[in-house]
């Protein structure tokens, strides 16, 4: 069966290049590249591809945009699975991506053998990101699925203020060192704040605290973007 791909993204160089080498394989079909949101998801309606790749920024709607309303199509038609391929690699863009229903993330760097892997994976109905992301999308799907919403907030009950205000920093993408300027306090501190917050909430890393915070509805601001 011919995999139907649709490339979304605003440099023509990245387009063509994925189209590139997506069109060498035989049972790869590179239906569209688009560089802007809006169009995107027209080409969606009118090609039906199995697998739209797409960064966060595009003209118009972004990719996450583009994303979530893919993802949450109702319309009966069938839904691509979404790729997202990008040069971030930050645990809330990595979280945003896969919250707007993206079961792929690799970044830019990925070499052409890599992302041809991924794009049948992800046909074949399989999750596919960079090895930094792997772990980090297990953490979601497994979170998502098996954490019900009511014990994570619970659990933010026994919470002090000041582990409070760390976990929101920690979830808007702070670092460390950023938080403890924040909030004027050692990076010691903070460390010590953070570790605290791992043992309340039972989870084993950075990521899986952004995961809580989400999950749980706990207030996130959104975190400043960085260009690519």
């Amino acid at each position: 069966m011919t995999i139907r791909v649709l490339i979304c993204d605003e440099l023509p160089v990245v387009r063509d290049g994925l189209a590139a080498t997506l069109s060498s394989e035989p049972d790869i079909e590179v239906v569209g590249t688009t560089g802007d949101g809006t169009e995107a998801l027209s080409l969606v309606r009118r090609l039906s591809p199995d697998v739209l790749i797409t960064d966060f920024r595009l003209a118009g709607l972004s990719g996450l945009d583009v994303a979530t309303r893919v993802s949450k199509n109702s319309s009966g038609r069938r839904v691509p699975e979404v790729l997202l391929f990008s040069t971030r690699t930050d645990d809330v863009s990595v979280m945003k991506a896969l919250g707007a229903g993206a079961y792929g993330y690799l970044v830019k760097q990925t070499p052409p053998a890599e992302v041809i892997r991924a794009v049948r994976a992800l046909a074949a109905g399989e999750a596919a990101a960079t090895g930094a992301v792997t772990r980090r999308l297990i953490d979601w799907l497994f979170w998502r699925h098996a954490k019900p919403v009511a014990a994570s907030q619970e659990k933010l009950n026994t919470l002090t203020p000041r582990e409070r205000e760390a976990l929101l920093l920690v979830a808007a993408g702070m670092s460390d060192d950023e938080i403890s300027q924040k909030l004027t306090l050692q990076v010691t501190t903070v460390r010590s704040h953070l570790y605290h917050l791992r043992q309340k909430l039972g989870v084993r890393d950075r990521a899986q605290l952004i995961v809580f915070a989400y999950q749980s509805g706990f207030s996130v601001p959104t975190a400043p973007v960085q260009p690519d």
